[in-house]
This record gives structure tokens, C-alpha cells and sequence, in this order.
């Protein structure tokens, strides 16, 4: 880019001068701008910004403007290169935490940027704005080696992207990383693996199977979706039974009694298979389910839990002949409910707020179309007279 008259701007740092833009124009003589430019040079690297004034006086005082904008902008980088990158993890779990992330969320959250800060510093090194590509695929590397499974690492760095984006881009008051080492870079998702659904026949075969203690905790996952957190925190109070179903109001969900998913309740209807269930467990406690009596629990007032409510699901799929019976899990039921709903053509809006979901897509992760069904879909395709006493005819013409 070429200048004419260039005038040093006294008492700008870096120095600026100031100076008018020449073009050629389309006849192809030699022109200046009408307007002022300023020049100078930060680290050897020429910068032109256009400073858009008329007058001489104007642009000296635009140049001084200019020189304090850079001032502070390099202090800033200063500033933001001696940032460390736990003191960025941290406070991007906290802004977390206070936005309201779900309680498993945060744990998730704190597990991998945890684990990334450890690594990091592990490297040799605690300055995030030393953090370059090259580290970040290399912590991909390390989850690799620790075994984890390509969906998971790609979950885990997700994570870790949002960090670094939110770090360089949207941190306030002022960006703690003078740039996104990693702008640009492709994004790797892996599918999830297909996920185990329980046909109609297994839910049957387990439900008239199932002790009689625990048979109304899996009917409520099998008629109605819930999350293992809802169901154990279900209470008496949120449900309505009548003769012919009833309603579940869900404000559960989150591990350890936090919440809901979502921050807030839904509207679950009971049909009346369900509620026939459902009115054979004894109203004893504001919980609606209890952990069976053990030798230290003895009046049965201990709340779910999860890990031994899923061995008792295991051990009955293997009581009832299931193959592969370890691979299930109490999430089956979700994913069964999901499916019969499906096969039922019932309206894509009920089915996502039964299950406490607001995207369609997410029940692509829940229904798992059996072969039966497929079969009975495909049989609906048919290119056959719909009436026998019409037979198509070609046109004499």
C-alpha cells in the first residue's frame, strides 16, 4: 500500500504517522484519498488502519486515540498471556455452576477440564496461551491411551473446545486467551453405539417375572420413560390415580435429588395398566419406592439405589433366558418406551415431552425399530390396484 507525505504523529507509541492513501484511478493516473491513514508497525508487522477524517488536525488527534487503543490492547495481551490455564477452568465451572448446568453436567464438566489442567501442567507448563494445536490433539491422544472409547473422546474434547472458545471469544469482562488455538479445526464426532431396547415381549416377560417389590419401579420405566433420578424420587404427592390411568408430575431427575433435567416439571399421563400397578404399592412414606428391608435398612425407608436396582434387573434378565443379559441396563426401559411409541405412530410432541426432551433429534438415540415392525411398515408399500375391479389400461392412443 503506498502513502504520500507521511508525517510522524510526536508523542504516539508505537510511532504513527499519518498520511494519505494513494490509488491509481481508472484511467490509470496517480490519485490520493481525500481522507487520512494511519501507519505503524507492532513486532515488524506494518498495520494500515483508515482513519476516516478530512482534516489534518482531525487526523493527529485520531492517531493519539489510536495510540492509547494500542497501548491498552497490548497491555491487555500482557495480562492475558500470564493467565494460567486452571485459573481459565475455573472460572468457566463456576460461570457453569451459576448458569444452572445440570448436577451431572458439572460433574462431567469438572471430571474433563480437571483432567485437562492436570495434563497440562504435568506437559511442564501452566500458561493457556502456550496452548497450541498440537496439545490439544495430544490430550486427545492421552484419553485414547487411557482406553476410552472413540464416542467418549470425542464427548470429552467437545468439552473441552467449548472451553477454549468461550475462553478466547466470549469470556468477559475481557477475553482471557489472545486467541482459539484451535479455530478452524474440524470437528470429530463419532456415532454412539446402538444402545439395547427391550421388545414389548421382554418388558412383559420381566414384569410377570419380577419380585414384587421392584415390579412397580420397572413398570414405571417401562409405561412411562422415566430417568432411574425420577423414579426415585418420585412421591406421593405428584401422582394421581383413577380407575382408568392417572398423571405423574416429574420433578426429579437429577443424581442426588438436584433437579430435573431440564430446571423444570412435566406432565406425564398413567395409563391404566399402570395405575393397576401402581395402587397395589403401599402408601407408607412420602416416597413412592424404597430400597428393599436389608440387615441395616430393616424398615425399607432408604432411597433407590441405583447400582443395586440395576444387578436386580441383570440377575432377572438372566433368570428369564435374556442372551447377552449383562448388556442391559435400567436406560433399556427408556429406550422401550420410546420404541413402542413409535410403533404406535403416536405424535412425535407427546412423546418428547413425556420423555422431558425439547429436540426431535434426540429420540433418535431411543428408538430402535424392531424386525418385526420394520417388516410390517415395509408391507404397507404396495404398487398393486388398491381395487380388484380395477385393472389399469393402456391408452389406445
Amino acid at each position: 500500500m503506498k502513502f504520500a507525505d507521511k508525517e510522524l504523529v510526536e508523542g504516539t507509541q508505537p510511532p504513527i504517522r499519518i498520511a494519505k492513501r494513494v490509488f491509481k484511478n481508472a484511467a490509470g493516473e496517480e490519485k490520493t484519498t481525500d481522507t487520512y491513514w494511519a501507519t505503524f508497525s507492532i513486532s515488524g508487522k506494518q498495520s494500515f488502519i483508515p482513519l476516516k477524517v478530512f482534516k489534518r488536525a482531525d487526523a493527529i488527534r485520531a492517531a493519539h486515540r489510536l495510540a492509547q487503543r494500542i497501548e491498552v490492547g497490548e497491555r491487555d495481551m500482557t495480562e492475558r498471556k500470564n493467565i494460567k490455564l486452571g485459573e481459565i477452568v475455573d472460572a468457566y465451572l463456576t460461570l457453569a455452576k451459576g448458569r444452572g448446568r445440570a448436577f451431572k453436567t458439572m460433574e462431567k464438566y469438572t471430571y474433563v477440564l480437571k483432567k485437562l489442567q492436570t495434563w497440562w501442567e504435568r506437559q511442564g507448563d501452566k500458561y493457556a496461551a502456550r496452548f497450541t494445536v498440537y496439545d490439544f490433539y495430544a490430550f486427545k491422544e492421552r484419553l485414547e491411551k487411557d482406553g476410552m472409547s472413540p464416542k467418549t473422546v470425542a464427548d470429552r474434547m467437545m468439552i473441552v473446545r467449548q472451553l477454549l472458545k468461550w475462553a478466547s471469544e466470549k469470556a468477559k469482562p475481557q477475553k482471557l486467551l489472545p486467541l482459539n488455538p484451535i479455530a478452524g479445526e474440524p470437528l470429530q464426532e463419532e456415532k454412539s453405539k446402538p444402545q439395547p431396547c427391550f421388545t414389548p415381549e421382554q418388558v412383559k416377560l420381566l414384569l410377570d417375572n419380577a419380585d414384587p417389590l421392584l415390579k412397580p419401579v420397572f413398570a414405571v420405566m417401562a409405561y412411562t420413560g422415566l430417568r432411574f433420578g425420577e423414579v426415585r424420587d418420585l412421591m406421593w404427592d405428584h401422582v394421581q390415580l383413577r380407575a382408568s390411568g392417572g398423571t405423574i408430575r416429574v420433578y426429579g431427575g437429577g443424581t442426588g435429588g438436584r433437579g430435573p433435567k431440564d430446571g423444570e416439571y412435566r406432565t406425564v399421563p398413567v395409563n391404566g395398566e399402570l395405575a393397576a400397578i401402581l395402587a397395589t404399592v403401599p402408601r407408607e412414606q412420602e416416597r413412592v419406592f424404597s430400597h428393599p428391608p436389608t440387615p441395616k435398612w430393616p424398615h425399607g425407608t432408604r432411597p433407590l439405589d441405583q447400582t443395586q436396582l440395576l444387578k436386580a434387573l441383570k440377575r432377572l434378565c438372566k433368570q428369564v433366558g435374556f442372551g447377552d443379559w449383562k448388556r442391559y441396563k435400567l436406560h433399556t426401559f427408556r429406550h422401550g418406551f420410546a420404541t413402542m411409541c413409535a410403533r404406535l405412530n403416536l405424535p412425535q410432541k407427546y412423546i418428547l415431552d413425556w420423555m422431558g426432551h425439547s429436540e426431535s433429534e434426540i429420540l433418535d438415540m431411543y428408538i430402535t425399530l424392531h424386525d418385526e415392525t420394520a417388516q410390517k411398515a415395509m408391507n404397507q408399500i404396495s404398487y398393486s390396484p388398491s381395487d380388484p375391479e380395477v385393472v389399469p389400461t393402456r391408452n389406445a392412443g
